[in-house]
């Protein structure tokens, strides 16, 4: 995959959030694409603020490591 497929890109990313546990993936997707604040998100998905941003942040440790593996 190149940096500048943006096609390519797009798919990776939804290959990529498929490898996720559901609630990263749900989190990840209601914040990035949906645009809902993480106080939002976490009140759709039931759970404490501090649990989602544990979930964001092992989910984005995750697709950089992934894209990490891709792109070198």
């Amino acid at each position: 995959m190149t940096r500048s497929d943006p096609q390519m890109l797009a798919q990776e990313i939804r290959r990529f959030l498929t490898e996720l546990d559901q609630l990263e993936r749900q989190a990840l997707e209601l914040i990035y694409f949906s645009g809902l604040s993480q106080r939002e998100t976490a009140d759709v998905l039931h759970v404490a603020p501090q649990t989602l941003r544990a979930c964001v942040a092992r989910g984005m440790r995750h697709l950089a490591d992934r894209f990490a593996e891709v792109l070198s």
